[in-house]
C-alpha cells in the first residue's frame, strides 16, 4: 500500500506517452480500449503485471462456488459493506480474460460466460434494503431504494462481460455471438428497468460505464445510446466548474474524494467507448465542468490536502491495494483508460501523477475493468 501523499517525481515513460499522443483537441480517441487486437497488444506489453494472484476466498468465497445465479442478490445489512453474488462471477471472468489472452485458454471463457447466457442468468436484479450505513442508523435508510444497489452490480458486471465478449468474438459462431448479445440485453434491460430514486450520480455513473461498454463491443445502439445518456447527464449534472462533484461535496464529510474517485472511474470508462465512437468524452462540457476537469480536481485534492478548500481536510479511506480485491474508494485503475485518449492525455495536467501511482503488480480492480495494467494500459 502507498502513502497519497508521498511526493512523486517525474516518469520520462509517462512523458512521452503524452508526447506521442499530443493530437488536435478533437481527434479525441487515440486507440479502442475495448477491441481484442489491442487487449492483447497491451497484455504482450504488459506481462509483468498480468500474474492473477491469489484468489480472495475470505471476501469472494471458495473459487468453486462463484457461479452464476438467476438473480443478482445482495447479502448483508450495511449499506457501506455488502456483498454482491455476482461480485465473484467478475472476477472469475477477469482472471478468464487474462487467461485467454496471455495463455490462449479461450476454451474456460468462452464455456463460463455461454452457461450464464444459455441460464439467462443475471437478468433479474433482487431488491435489498440495508439497514445501516457505516454502522449507524439513520432515518433516511428506511426510504433506500431497495433496487440501487442490485441495479448498481449489474452495470458493473456488464463491464466485465463487456470485456468478455471482445475477447471471445473471433471465437464464436454466429448463434453463439446471438446468443450473448441477446442474454446481455437482458441484463441491461433488467437493470435498467428496476425502479431507480434518480440520486446516487456514482450509480447513474456505473450504468454509463456498463452500458457504453457493452453497447460498444456488441455493435448495440440502443444500450449504447442509454451510456451516453447516464453520461452526459451525471456530466450535466454533477461536475462543477472547478472540477468537484456537486452532489458529494455536501453531506459526506470526509469521504468526498472516495465518492468522486468512484464516479469519475465509471464515467472514465464510459468516456473511453465514446470516444471509441468519435464522440465527446473526457472534454464534453454542458456549460459547466468536464470529466477531464473533474480528474484533474481528484488528482490535485489527493496529492494536496492543502486545496481541499470545498470538502473536508481529513480524508478516509484514500488507500488503495493491488491485490487481490478492488479497495474502490483508493483503486485508480480506472485513470488507465485515459492512455488510449488524446483528449484526456491533452486536458488533464496532472494526468501523470495517476498514472505513475502504480505498484509492482499493477492494477486490479473488480469495479473499473479488472486487471487493467496487463489490459488496458497503453505504453
Amino acid at each position: 500500500m502507498l502513502n497519497f501523499e508521498r511526493r512523486f517525481g517525474s516518469m520520462i515513460g509517462v512523458a512521452c506517452l503524452i508526447g506521442a499522443l499530443a493530437l488536435p483537441e478533437r481527434a479525441y480517441s487515440q486507440s479502442n480500449a475495448f477491441a481484442a487486437q489491442n487487449i492483447t497488444n497491451s497484455a504482450n506489453k504488459n506481462a509483468r503485471y498480468c500474474n492473477l494472484g491469489p484468489w480472495n476466498s475470505g471476501w469472494l468465497g471458495p473459487k468453486k462456488q462463484a457461479q452464476s445465479q438467476p438473480a443478482i442478490t445482495l447479502s448483508g445489512t450495511d449499506l457501506s459493506y455488502y456483498k454482491a453474488n455476482v461480485e465473484p462471477v467478475i472476477t472469475t471472468l477477469y482472471r478468464l480474460n487474462v487467461s485467454a489472452v496471455r495463455e490462449g485458454q479461450v476454451a474456460p471463457l468462452k464455456s463460463y460466460l455461454l452457461s450464464m447466457a444459455s441460464k439467462a442468468h443475471f437478468t433479474k436484479v433482487q431488491p435489498w434494503s440495508p439497514q445501516t450505513y457505516y454502522g449507524k442508523k439513520s432515518d433516511w435508510l428506511a426510504r433506500y431504494n431497495a433496487f440501487n444497489e442490485p441495479a448498481f452490480y449489474g452495470a458493473i458486471f456488464l463491464i466485465a462481460a463487456a470485456q468478455s465478449f471482445a475477447i471471445l468474438e473471433a471465437h464464436l459462431s454466429p448463434q453463439e455471438r446471438q446468443l450473448l448479445s441477446a442474454w446481455g440485453e437482458k441484463v441491461f434491460n433488467a437493470v435498467e428497468g428496476a425502479p431507480d430514486d434518480d440520486k446516487g450520480v456514482d450509480r447513474k455513473a456505473a450504468k454509463a460505464a456498463g452500458f457504453s461498454s457493452w453497447g460498444l463491443v456488441t455493435s448495440n445502439a440502443k444500450i449504447l445510446r442509454a451510456g451516453r445518456t447516464h453520461f452526459r447527464g451525471v456530466i450535466q449534472r454533477d461536475i462543477a466548474p472547478d472540477g468537484r462533484s456537486r452532489f458529494f461535496s455536501n453531506g459526506f464529510d470526509g469521504v468526498e474524494l472516495k465518492y468522486m474517485t468512484m464516479t469519475y472511474g465509471f464515467l472514465t470508462i464510459a468516456a473511453s467507448a465514446l470516444e471509441t465512437r468519435g464522440e465527446q468524452g473526457f472534454t464534453f462540457n454542458a456549460g459547466r465542468g468536464s470529466l477531464a476537469q473533474g480528474l484533474e480536481y481528484i488528482i490535485l485534492r489527493t496529492f494536496n490536502p492543502a486545496l481541499r478548500k470545498n470538502i473536508a481536510s481529513n480524508q478516509t479511506y484514500m488507500k488503495w491495494k493491488e491485490r487481490p480485491r478492488h479497495e474502490t474508494a483508493g483503486s485508480w485503475a480506472f485513470f488507465e483508460y485515459t492512455t488510449h485518449s488524446a483528449a484526456a492525455i491533452n486536458n488533464i495536467p496532472s494526468l501523470s501523477k495517476a498514472l505513475r501511482l502504480r505498484g509492482g503488480e499493477g492494477f486490479f480492480s473488480g469495479w473499473y475493468g479488472g486487471y487493467t495494467s496487463c489490459l488496458i494500459l497503453r505504453q
